[in-house]
């Protein structure tokens, strides 16, 4: 019986420790379709209205009162602290300074509980008696955390002066996470779905929050996603400087940073900002009417194969020769091999974009810009590009639109002179819609640059553009053929929202089925997968533009080559005539499709995308673009003359021909089958 007593008491004890160790489940009650179900191994309430200090804390009938009662705790992994949703915490004593740190299979949570808007942290006295950055929410040298669901209002009580770098003061910011130079690296830290909100006393500035959101010190498997930053002096930084601080530092570096899907509104400075980084990554953020300073929207500095894209960047107006919607630095030092892709801005005054020297290696493609550049002085233009920069720098496959009341440039210096610049541009659109140029570039571009298939419309106000580049190889210089026509970007400018928001873009800006563009890309080591349609296009002919075509099967060109004098048929020089003279079977201007109509065969160019046609009944060939579905001046028979083959057209009876060498191609009522003048070699080109 003993042996029985004690068998039943040990396992009594044991039960009882079990449950004792047991995770706590908490109840949702109702946090909303943000927050996270939270299962915590300990959890704490948090009331403004109904706790108390001297309570347990422990359940939601039993809630602690203070934020100061949490900052004076240490936390350990798997804790979860819980803010009651609709409560507001206001005065000096709000700033959370929770302490201790979690693991990686148990982070400590910060959230809310109930139902209700998001739980508010609000100062507005914070005093600025000591130096650096300060949050109201704060960690310091700390590990594996997840902040959800906060509201904050940030402001500072005394106005700052801008003059550099105010360590004697202290700003506060919405959240901020400190690593120190000689604490080992930080990880695992996740911000979601917060708010932070700042604003001015008095219309001066420098009363509002230096920063939404920020980093500084050395971290690595950081995620900002799904926040909202209103008015603040900064929107979301990781060790980069800030008008207050200089949080640069050789310790500081830090690998894959993840800021994604937040919304930044009024940010006066900087927007969107990693530095130090290796394997950033800034994607599908929307971001309207920040830089009002000296800044730019989305930008790197000191990194290392990170990645923009997704983006949506607009209404940016103030700024100076900073205030691009996006930026390649070297503020804090080099950087090499980022990439810009499938990001879509639009209405931003000073321009697409600014590249400072020692950012190495760039890719900016996939990209479509609607009215950027439009402002004034030095910041009319779409790249800025500082002096001697850009090794390595390659763009290609965008969109660049130039819409009605815009007038710009398509480069502009940064600080001096361009005669450094070796860029490569590929296989871009850009369209002047009732917008004009200043200039082609602000200064001479050097010769080491490169400008393949690109298309210019209307051509001439490219070409006599001042500093306008030469040798364009192989440019198209006829109308691409937007599925929109013309005349439609103040409609995708009035489509702006809160939310990346790409359908009005992708619909206006895909090629009509005559485009030019289609298929007569430069084709060069492109390791892209995707077009800013997010259509996959791999292994396909190269297309012009940010929107490749789904399901069209490219064309085979061919050269026309005449008998009689080796020459090729082709419209290189733009003259009005079409040229026979001797030129590379490479050139598009030398190489056509054929398109079959009603038994006819129809030329057209692959360069310019326009039909030989004879509708004036000249004595000469022309060229146009096809002006009416059924235009006998474009339709020839192909005669056979023995191996060779005449061209004769169906509206006029005429023979192309080069009788008299003119250097362009003459049409003749009839030529004899011995006059070698009037055969030709149709020969597909590989």
């Amino acid at each position: 019986m003993k042996t029985n007593y004690r068998l039943k008491l040990y396992v009594a004890i044991l039960a009882i420790l079990m449950l004792s160790c047991k995770r706590e489940t908490p109840v949702d009650k109702g946090v909303g379709a943000n927050a996270r179900a939270v299962t915590a191994i300990r959890t704490f309430y948090v009331s403004s209205s109904t706790g108390n200090d001297n309570n347990t804390g422990r359940t939601p009938e039993d809630p602690f009162k203070s934020v100061k009662k949490i900052s004076g705790m240490t936390f350990s992994p798997g804790d979860a602290i819980l803010f009651k949703a609709g409560d507001t915490w206001s005065g000096d004593t709000v700033l959370l300074r929770p302490k201790g740190s979690g693991t990686v299979s148990n982070p400590i949570v910060i959230d809310r509980y109930g139902t209700g808007p998001a739980p508010i942290l609000s100062i507005t006295q914070f005093q600025n008696t000591t130096g650096g950055v300060f949050g109201v929410v704060m960690l310091s040298n700390q590990s594996n955390w997840q902040i959800n669901n906060l509201s904050i209002i940030a402001n500072n009580a005394n106005p700052l002066s801008y003059s550099g770098d105010n360590t004697s003061h202290a700003s506060i910011a919405g959240i901020y996470v400190k690593n120190s130079p000689s604490s080992a690296m930080q990880s695992n830290i996740s911000i979601t779905h917060c708010a932070v909100k700042s604003f001015r006393n008095n219309n001066n500035i420098y009363t509002q929050a230096v920063l939404g959101i920020g980093f500084e010190g050395s971290f690595t498997n950081i995620v900002v996603d799904s926040n909202t930053i209103d008015s603040c002096l900064a929107g979301i930084h990781s060790n980069t400087h800030l008008h207050f601080i200089n949080p640069s530092n050789p310790n500081y570096a830090s690998t894959n940073i993840t800021f994604k899907n937040n919304l930044l509104r009024d940010v006066w400075g900087n927007g969107i900002v990693i530095g130090s980084i290796t394997n950033g990554l800034i994607e599908r953020n929307r971001v309207i009417r920040t830089s009002w300073g000296n800044g730019a929207c989305i930008w790197l500095t000191r990194s290392t194969n990170s990645i923009v894209q997704y983006n949506e960047v607009s209404d940016q107006s103030g700024g100076s020769q900073d205030g691009t919607a996006f930026d390649d630095d070297d503020d804090i030092g080099a950087s090499n091999g980022d990439i810009f892709q499938y990001n879509y801005s639009h209405n931003n005054a000073h321009g697409f974009m600014l590249l400072m020297p020692a950012a190495n290696n760039v890719t900016v493609r996939y990209n479509i810009s609607v009215n950027d550049g439009g402002s004034s002085g030095v910041t009319k233009r779409l790249f800025a590009l500082s002096p001697s920069n850009n090794n390595g720098l390659k763009i290609y496959n965008n969109i660049f639109y130039i819409g009605q009341g815009i007038s710009t440039r398509i480069l502009g210096s940064y600080g001096g002179s361009s005669s450094g610049w070796a860029i490569k541009f590929y296989n871009n659109i850009f369209f002047l819609d009732g917008g004009s140029l200043t200039a082609f570039s602000e200064a001479p571009i050097s010769q080491s640059s490169e400008f393949k298939n690109n298309c210019f419309y209307p051509a001439a106000s490219f070409s006599s553009a001042t500093n306008y580049f030469s040798p364009q190889v192989n440019a198209i210089t006829s109308n691409p053929l937007f599925a929109a026509g013309s005349n439609f970007g103040a409609t995708l400018l009035n489509a702006a929202s809160n939310n990346v928001d790409f359908a009005a873009a992708i619909a206006a800006f895909k090629l009509q089925a005559a485009s030019p563009c289609i298929n007569n890309g430069f084709s060069f080591a492109n390791n892209a997968t995707l077009d800013f349609a997010n259509t996959n296009i791999t292994g396909q002919t190269p297309t012009v533009g940010a929107i490749w075509p789904v399901g069209v099967t490219a064309p085979s060109y061919y050269v026309i080559i005449n008998r009689n004098t080796g020459k090729l048929i082709n419209l290189q020089n733009n003259t009005g005539k079409v040229e026979c003279t001797q030129i590379s079977a490479d050139s598009t201007s030398a190489q056509w499709s054929q398109e079959l109509h009603n038994g006819y065969t129809r030329f057209k160019n692959r360069k310019t995308g326009k039909y030989m046609e004879e509708e004036n009944k000249l004595g000469y060939e022309e060229y146009n673009v096809l002006v009416a579905p059924d235009q006998w001046s474009c339709d020839f028979s192909l005669v056979a003359n023995g191996s060779y083959t005449r061209l004769q057209n169906r509206y006029t009876g005429k023979l192309l021909n080069t009788q008299q060498n003119l250097g362009y191609v003459e049409t003749t009522a009839s030529l004899p089958t011995g006059y070698w003048s009037a055969d030709w070699s149709i020969v597909k080109r590989p």
